[in-house]
């Protein structure tokens, strides 16, 4: 039986920690975003679907930190995907939420985005690290 496990729960949990050695704090010039250097990330409003953020991930990013000011809806696609509210996943607000980088959602090359709109009409300031 002990064959069967090759990492402790320990390892396992710290597989991705010596992958990555960057941390890098985004703003709203980031990964095609189109907004001024040093200013805010802020979700679109739920009010039109064209109002969803697109952000292209940098191709080592193994995880994002997010921390957002509302509740955000989300998803991850290889392509500016624009959120659809009765099926996308939430991500609460005012929490620290870290997300793994789903790394099947594209082909190799392929640009993966982390695309996400506000729940509600408020747009949100939203706080993103890549890992």
């Amino acid at each position: 039986m002990a064959d069967l496990h090759k990492y402790t729960v320990q390892e396992s949990l710290n597989a991705s920690q010596g992958v990555s050695g960057k941390f890098t704090q985004l703003d709203a010039s980031s990964g095609g975003l189109g907004g001024s250097a040093a200013a805010v990330i802020s979700a679109g409003s739920s009010a039109d679907v064209t109002n969803t953020k697109h952000l292209d991930l940098d191709p080592s990013t193994h995880q994002l930190l997010i921390y957002s000011a509302g509740d955000l809806y989300f998803n991850f696609a290889n392509s500016d995907e624009d959120i659809i509210a009765n099926n996308s996943l939430i991500l609460p607000g005012n929490q620290l939420i870290s997300l793994a980088v789903p790394r099947g959602v594209g082909s190799r090359g392929d640009t993966i985005r982390f695309n996400f709109n506000s729940t509600s009409t408020t747009t949100h300031t939203v706080r993103i690290v890549e890992v």
